[in-house]
């Protein structure tokens, strides 16, 4: 009995549970569908996104039995425009197939659905990172099946079909893109590859998927077609890394890819670590000096966990030379070796699979499968390539142990190094510790084959078509072919089910309508429309949208046109098409109201005033410098005066004339209908009365200049402002200002430099304008004549021609090209050829006076010295003071036809003009650096072996001593030669003579006692005061010295004042 009663109570408790479980199934199947309700209704997405992932929660982690009962109603939820929704639903299917593998099949064509359809970035590499995930699931699932049936070839046809257009999207022009893809490929690689050694394989994952898990044969899957697609993926990994189109950031995912891929399947070591090694020997030539230093590091990492792992042991050297050449110390390189332990199980592992190897028993095989059992070797013996660089390393190391080699190779390429070490390489390059090593020698000889035998980096595009040759390329027929999963039998029904009700017109019009009504709905209808931008976009119906608002607003005109313009001007950069559509289809209207023979001129239709509330609205909504108004009269159809007016308000208001101009430059050169209009008025704001527009003006003209078929119209338009300067001189009563005439003249200054022939238009206006209109020209005229430059040809002929009036012109060009540069010879030829043919004003000669022969120069002087103080000083200064050329950048000296003594003698020959000599005179004296005191001695001494005194002798000398007090003894010299040249002869040079005696007494009295005693008594008539000095010298002279003196002399000295006190009493008792 009471065995009994614990049955009885046994199955009630079981009953109870089973009970409490299918209610709460029930339950949580209720909630699911209360979510899925809400999730179809809600319109926010962010909402939406909520009870999808509550759905999500509910039946993959709770209770993963209703996930296929709801999984084709989560699925519908794909056809979202949202990004976030199609994000979710890929994070989705990637959960479902993880939780479930037999889902494969239901998601693989919603999948597919989303990664061919799609232009969103992000959600395309979503779709990626869900595939790669997805693609070792199905692996797994159809490796593991025995048989086949339509449903297993089908869905791994779709998956091999996404592998392939994966592929091809690492050619996509977006880098995240390209690197999804490329981790894509490493997964195909380590899928559709046999695993290495339990030692030499450091793959941790227990979900590791490889081919050894694939049955030989399998009903569905090729073994050899799959590890050959593998190979060649591999081959395209490779050839794109070493590719210099390749960029920073796809280079650093590449080569962590192939570390991977070498640490995982040890098949590809030899092939990977050649790869890598061509990489560090040749980096790309488009990476930035930081990207070079990052990408060193990237590798130096790489080759670090290389060196660690078991497998290469065989590629120890090439590793650690590499390491060696990226900075790593030889103690880092031998602590980072594999473990000695490690090693030894690695042989005996491999020496265990290859007796295991050998003793497979052969009947497995099929007839005429031909299975490698190494890979690693079936590798080796599938690159030619290498065998040749092996070979070609040999020899090369027998040849770098060669110094006259080395010494030959090295002078063989040193020309081809720059003059200076670059900054990249200075930055980057460490110091080779075994250089002169074996181990160095050997990666020398292997990167020196590497060039013998380059890889062609212009295999990439060959290597992806390879890949796609062995890949089917299914993107342009798969999104109309997917089955959906039953979704589209599901939709079937539910459309069956409904009950549709016919619509009729006339139960919605209501015939008794006003008009105010009847507008008042149509505006409220048209404004529906506005609002209803996103939805038609998500529906595919943005243009028939803009078709229909265009269509109202042109035909119902009034508020819905007002209306219409409110919404573009909400937001014009956003709704600028819409703008341009509604102004075409105005224009098309117009155009269909008239006569295609007459020419529009109707300023008051329809398209004129749409194209006034345009211009008006851009006026006062966008930025005075916003290019979008440039943009907008670009696409006008036809211009109105309206349009003219706005663009010419726009040149004249100086915030926005910039723009405005610029919008007259666009429309002149691309829309031809406007060239004359508005170039018209381009050339009157030449002559605006603000000055920054009027610059600017010109400065747009100018560039019009270029142009041959409007060159022809500016000039006129120079030529008549120039003209309009000539003309108003004549008006007497209404003078202009120098800034009016500055104005006027500034379009023809502007042209000047760029077409030299309208220098002869210049010289005509000079000749015939005022004094006030010259001084203008004068001073305008600097900029472009040095532009023009001294070799124009149409410049020479001018210096040539020389018209009448216009020897100052002429003058002033000379003195602005001999400024900061010496005249050319061509340019001196010229104008001493006008000046002798013209008989130019001697001022003409002044800017190139140290270009002309001394004669020519000595025989001008004395016009020269006639002319105003500032201009003798200025010739003067030429002279004495070549200057260095600027334009020359050797800085060769200019020379003066005379030297500074040739310059004072030539001046004191001025005897017609004394007054200007003694100016020009004085002025050379004052110039006490140039005029020494050596100098002047020497002046002083060649004018003393003349045989006439020149007049202003006697006054240098004087001058002379003034500056130069030392040459007190020399001045005693010259008197004394002066004597013995019977200077008295000579009036003005002997009152000269006295004049320097009375100034150097008492030096002078040896000097006096030298003279004869009438000239001594001529002295005492003209400077009475140096008989007494005199006298008083010879009395405190000693006997001896005076018996040296004259008895005629003392007696002219001691009788000449008795004499005249005799004389003077005589004459007053007379």
């Amino acid at each position: 009995m009471a065995s009994q009663a614990m049955d009885t109570n046994l199955k009630d408790g079981i009953k109870t549970e089973v009970a409490e479980m299918k209610e709460e199934k029930i339950s949580t199947s209720d909630r699911v569908i209360d979510l899925m309700n809400k999730a179809q209704l809600e319109a926010d997405i962010k909402e939406k996104l909520i009870y999808l992932k509550q759905i999500q929660e509910l039946v993959i982690m709770k209770d993963s039995a209703l996930l296929d009962s709801f999984l084709d109603e989560i699925l519908a939820f794909q056809h979202e425009k949202s990004v976030d929704i199609q994000k979710f639903i890929l994070g989705f299917l990637e959960e479902t197939c993880k939780k479930d593998e037999f889902l494969c099949g239901k998601v693989v064509y919603p999948l597919a659905c989303i990664m061919y359809d799609q232009d969103n970035i992000q959600v395309t590499k979503r779709a990626i990172q869900c595939n790669l995930n997805l693609y070792r699931i199905a692996f797994k699932f159809v490796a593991a099946k025995k048989g086949a049936n339509d449903d297993m070839l089908d869905l791994w046809k779709q998956f091999c079909d996404m592998k392939t257009y994966i592929i091809s999207l690492t050619q996509h022009e977006n880098t995240g893109v390209r690197t999804s893809a490329l981790k894509y490929c490493e997964m195909i690689i380590l899928t559709q590859s046999i695993k290495g050694t339990s030692v030499t394989s450091t793959s941790s994952k227990p979900d590791d998927v490889s081919l050894d898990m694939l049955s030989t044969p399998h009903p569905i899957m090729d073994f050899n077609k799959l590890k050959e697609e593998a190979r060649s993926i591999l081959t395209f990994l490779t050839d794109l890394t070493l590719s210099h189109k390749i960029n920073h950031a796809n280079l650093l995912p590449c080569i962590g890819s192939l570390t991977i891929i070498a640490r995982m399947r040890p098949m590809y070591f030899g092939t990977i670590i050649t790869c890598l090694e061509s990489v560090n020997a040749n980096l790309p030539p488009t990476l930035s000096k930081s990207q070079v230093v990052n990408l060193r590091k990237h590798l130096k990492m790489q080759f670090m966990l290389l060196l660690k792992h078991p497998g290469s042991i065989e590629y120890q050297s090439v590793i650690a030379a590499i390491l060696s050449d990226l900075g790593v110390t030889a103690n880092e390189i031998s602590r980072n070796l594999p473990k000695t332990h490690t090693l030894e199980s690695l042989k005996r592992t491999s020496n265990t699979n290859a007796d295991t190897e050998n003793e497979r028993p052969a009947k497995k095989l099929r007839i005429g499968e031909s299975r490698i059992l190494d890979p690693k070797i079936a590798d080796i013996k599938a690159e030619p390539g290498s065998i040749e660089i092996s070979k070609t390393t040999d020899n090369l190391i027998q040849e770098l142990n060669s110094i006259e080699t080395v010494v030959n190779l090295v002078m063989a390429s040193i020309h081809r190094l720059p003059n200076r070490m670059p900054s990249i390489f200075q930055d980057c390059h460490t110091p080779i510790a075994s250089a002169g090593s074996k181990i160095q020698i050997a990666h020398l000889a292997r990167l020196l084959s590497a060039q013998i035998f380059p890889t062609d980096n212009s295999n990439v595009d060959s290597s992806e078509t390879d890949v796609m040759s062995t890949l089917r390329d299914v993107k342009a027929d798969y999104p109309r072919t997917i089955k959906m999963a039953g979704l589209k039998e599901r939709r079937v029904e539910v459309a069956r089910s409904k009950k549709i009700k016919q619509f009729t017109l006339a139960n919605l019009v209501n015939p008794n309508m006003d008009v105010q009504e009847k507008q008042k709905l149509s505006l409220s209808a048209f404004e529906r429309i506005l609002q209803g931008e996103e939805n038609a976009h998500h529906a595919g119906m943005a243009l028939e949208r803009i078709q229909v608002l265009v269509g109202l607003a042109t035909q119902l005109r009034g508020e819905v046109a007002n209306a219409f313009r409110n919404y573009i001007f909400e937001d014009i950069r956003g709704r600028f098409e819409l703008a341009c559509t509604w102004l075409t289809k105005e224009y098309l209207l117009s155009l269909a109201a008239f006569n295609q023979d007459t020419e529009l001129n109707d300023d008051n239709d329809g398209y004129s005033q749409c194209l006034a509330e345009i211009l008006k609205g851009l006026t006062d909504k966008l930025d005075m410098e916003d290019k979008l108004f440039t943009h907008f009269c670009l696409e006008i159809p036809r211009f109105t005066s309206v349009a003219y007016e706005v663009i010419e308000n726009y040149s004249k208001n100086e915030s926005s004339s910039k723009l405005g101009l610029s919008t007259m430059y666009e429309l002149i050169l691309r829309r031809p209908i406007t060239k004359a209009p508005l170039m018209k008025k381009l050339l009157d704001l030449t002559i605006f009365e603000n000055e920054i527009i009027q610059l600017q003006a010109s400065h747009v003209v100018k560039k019009l200049y270029n142009k041959a078929e409007l060159a022809p119209m500016i000039e006129r338009c120079a030529l008549r402002n120039l003209e309009m300067v000539l003309q108003s001189g004549d008006n007497q009563t209404n003078q202009w200002s120098d800034e009016l005439i500055k104005m006027h003249m500034s379009l023809f200054m502007s042209l000047l430099p760029k077409n030299h022939v309208i220098i002869h238009n210049l010289a005509d206006i000079y000749g015939k304008a005022t004094a006030s209109i010259k001084r203008v020209i004068l001073r305008q005229i600097e900029h472009p004549i040095r532009i023009i430059g001294m070799s124009s040809p149409e410049l020479l002929k001018f210096f040539e021609q020389v018209p009448p009036a216009t020897e100052t012109l002429l003058t002033r060009i000379l003195y602005i090209f001999t400024d900061k540069s010496m005249p050319s010879e061509e340019l001196i030829r010229k104008v001493r050829e006008a000046y002798y043919a013209k008989k130019l004003d001697v001022r003409s000669l002044i800017p190139i006076i140290n270009g002309l022969e001394k004669n020519v120069v000595i025989a001008a002087l004395p016009k020269l010295m006639k002319q105003s103080p500032k201009v003798v000083k200025e010739v003067i200064t030429r002279l004495i003071n070549p200057f260095i050329d600027a334009d020359d950048s050797v800085g060769s000296r200019q020379t003066s036809p005379l030297t500074p003594s040739e310059l004072l003698l030539a001046l004191h020959q001025m005897e017609d003009d004394v007054k200007s000599a003694i100016k020009a005179i004085g002025f050379c004296l004052s110039e006490k650096n140039i005029f020494t005191q050596e100098v002047l001695a020497g002046v002083l001494q060649q004018m003393l072996e003349r045989t006439t005194i020149p007049i202003l002798f006697m006054r240098t000398v004087i001058q002379t001593l003034q500056s130069y007090p030392k040459l007190i003894s020399f001045v005693m010299n010259v008197l004394s030669r002066l004597i013995t040249k019977q200077i008295w002869k000579q009036t003005k040079v002997w009152q000269g003579f006295i004049k320097c005696c009375q100034i150097t007494t008492p030096q002078s009295y040896p000097v006096l006692l030298q003279l004869p005693a009438r000239q001594l008594e001529s002295v005492f008539q003209i400077a009475p005061s140096l008989q007494q000095n005199l006298q008083h010298h010879i009395n405190l002279l000693t006997l001896n010295q005076r018996a040296h003196i004259p008895q005629s002399l003392l007696l002219t000295i001691e009788n000449y004042g008795v004499n005249d006190e005799k004389e003077i009493h005589h004459n007053k008792d007379t």
